[in-house]
């Protein structure tokens, strides 16, 4: 008999069970409602070590065309913010590397965290505990968090002024949501509106989300760069963007990181580049 209710994995609220959902073709698995934060979750994923392993990886096709969107998307997010060409940005789940790259030869300072995924395009840019960095990116990483409160916590402790996340926004979907990946089973948690504000609340941090997008911030805003936020992440009048970033000066530090690599191989070990 399924449990009728759990203690929220987010915010220890009392979450009710709504339906069932078989997941990677094998297990029968119930998901949560919470009642306090509105958010939806899976029973304690179990399962997850099989979802992951490498015989049942699922090709993501979209990889390349989502990484164009989201270097776009983060760079006139930066470009609002006022980040400089020396200020750091970290792509938590950044997996191959290949969005940290495309941000890169964008000019934007940017690094990689990835525990699990070998990183392919951004050799020696990858995370050092010592780096401060002004922007955390996540995209379709949240979601797969098991333990979100503690696992959102450790993202918050490198106390960034900007984390700007994507993960599909629960508003009470049913059992066909696409966005519950039955086959993949990866994802097992999924956050509300009400949810991303009880992470701000509990971090110290304003918030803005539209559509999947969620940007958390600490200093205070002006309504014209609230507004023009929105306007990017909402996808809306892609001419408009184009127009009003045209003039943004942009350099990319292809040529500065191919000189880097080039140095660090003469004098070190081939794919073993650390950068100072």
């Amino acid at each position: 008999m399924q449990k009728k209710t759990i203690k929220c994995r987010l915010c220890s609220g009392a979450a009710t069970y709504v339906f069932s959902k078989k997941l990677i073709q094998k297990y029968e698995v119930a998901f949560f409602h919470c009642n306090q934060c509105e958010s939806l979750q899976t029973e304690a994923p179990y399962w997850l070590d099989e979802a992951y392993e490498g015989c049942k990886s699922i090709p993501d096709i979209a990889t390349v065309s989502r990484c164009q969107n989201l270097k776009s998307i983060v760079y006139m997010v930066a470009k609002i913010f006022g980040l400089s060409s020396s200020d750091m940005i970290l792509d938590w789940g950044g997996g191959d590397g290949l969005l940290t790259r495309m941000m890169r030869d964008a000019g934007l300072n940017a690094y990689l965290l990835d525990k699990y995924i070998r990183n392919h395009y951004a050799v020696g840019f990858e995370d050092r505990l010592t780096h401060n960095y002004k922007m955390i990116t996540a995209f379709e990483v949240l979601e797969h968090f098991s333990n979100p409160e503690t696992e959102i916590e450790n993202i918050f402790k490198r106390n960034p002024e900007i984390l700007f996340i994507s993960t599909g926004l629960y508003k009470s979907q049913d059992s066909d949501w696409g966005y519950l990946t039955p086959l993949s089973g990866r994802h097992v948690f999924f956050y509300s509106e009400k949810s991303r504000q009880h992470i701000a609340k509990r971090f110290g941090y304003e918030l803005i989300t539209e559509q999947n997008f969620s940007i958390f911030y600490k200093n205070t805003l002006d309504f014209s760069r609230r507004w023009l936020l929105k306007l990017v992440l909402s996808g809306k009048n892609p001419n408009l963007l184009r127009i009003l970033f045209y003039f943004v000066p942009k350099e990319s530090l292809i040529m500065q990181d191919r000189e880097m690599a080039t140095k660090k191989i003469k004098n070190g070990e081939p794919g073993k580049i650390n950068w100072p």
